[in-house]
């Protein structure tokens, strides 16, 4: 890719495409949490996982009197939402064919999007594996990149969904103070802030990073042994989930085969570091810059249609308004 000025004028004529595959290795699992609320469901109040064929679970009666097809599972959520669970999935054509079947049948049954709800990818830890370096490299480009990624994740979303701070708060000063502490690090320990659903990335399993797993079946939980990217807003439109999917995974597969650029990241993060310590009273949450965005692009992909993808949903439709109007959406930038 050249430089940036003519990248974002070529962006405006490009347009993401839904795909049949992302390339990505069989090994390279994943789960989807679509977080929602829909018209004339009014949530009984219990949060708790029914099992399958409870006919009185207020939210599957509900959705399967709409007609839903039973793909895959429906919990409760809190806020009067449904939440939607699939299935662990690889990256082949019968998964994004699913994933579209649902988020249509959402979308046209009374979806709608008050700025509450998300959409959660977990991604199976074992896709770096114990590779501590890795996990490393990882936690480095998550702390130095965090607010490019929260607005890439926003979709056609401009700015943080409503209580963003509650559910998917930034992690990157919990980062920085892991990544100072070589007894943790050596340990294997993560902070509990990376292990709490509460903040925009969440391991699931235990606080440890030694992870030696085989591949997960396909009747596995995917929650165990994963880490949860939260800081999605809720969207019904594939093409988005599918794009934050792949930076997710190849994120982390570059991290695990080495293909990171260690010297530009870390420059890059200990600038941030600089920074931080300079503005502890401010960290400057939402306020991203154009050149960390090309400049993670580089770092994670390494062609240049998953970097336009990535890059377009960044910029969106270029048209951000100048005032900070909550679920300001931008136009379609997919096809």
């Amino acid at each position: 890719m050249e430089n940036l000025s003519k990248i974002k004028n070529e962006l405006k004529d490009f347009y993401i495409p839904y795909r049949d595959s992302l390339s990505l290795p069989d090994t390279a699992t994943f789960g989807l949490e679509i977080e929602f609320n829909i018209k004339n469901y009014v949530s009984s109040g219990e949060l708790s996982l029914l099992k399958e064929g409870t006919e009185n679970y207020t939210p599957r009666l509900f959705m399967y009197n709409l007609g839903y097809p039973k793909i895959w599972k429906i919990v409760s959520e809190i806020e009067n939402r449904i939440e939607i669970v699939s299935d662990v999935l690889n990256d082949n054509i019968e998964t994004w064919n699913t994933l579209k079947t649902v988020l249509d049948f959402i979308k046209n049954n009374g979806f709608y999007y008050n700025g509450f709800g998300g959409s959660h990818v977990h991604a199976f830890n074992g896709i770096i594996g114990n590779d501590i370096d890795a996990w490393i490299t990882f936690l480095k480009i998550w702390a130095s990149y965090e607010e490019e990624i929260i607005r890439f994740t926003n979709g056609e979303f401009y700015f943080d969904r409503i209580r963003m701070k509650d559910q998917s708060a930034r992690c990157r000063e919990s980062i920085y103070r892991y990544l100072e502490k070589d007894s943790l690090i050596n340990k294997r320990i993560l902070p509990h802030t990376l292990c709490d659903r509460s903040h925009t990335i969440n391991f699931c399993d235990e606080l440890t990073l030694d992870f030696n797993y085989d591949v997960i079946e396909p009747t596995s939980e995917f929650k165990e042994a994963t880490i949860e990217y939260r800081c999605p807003q809720l969207t019904v439109e594939p093409v988005i989930w599918q794009n934050n999917v792949n930076f997710f995974i190849k994120m982390m597969l570059a991290c695990k085969n080495k293909k990171i650029d260690i010297d530009l990241l870390n420059n890059r993060y200990n600038n941030e570091i600089f920074e931080y310590n300079l503005n502890l009273e401010n960290i400057n949450e939402g306020k991203y810059f154009d050149e960390k965005a090309f400049e993670l692009s580089n770092l994670v992909f390494d062609n240049d249609l998953d970097k336009y993808c990535f890059l377009r949903q960044y910029f969106k439709d270029f048209n951000e308004s100048v005032e900070k109007k909550r679920l300001l959406k931008s136009n379609k930038f997919w096809k």
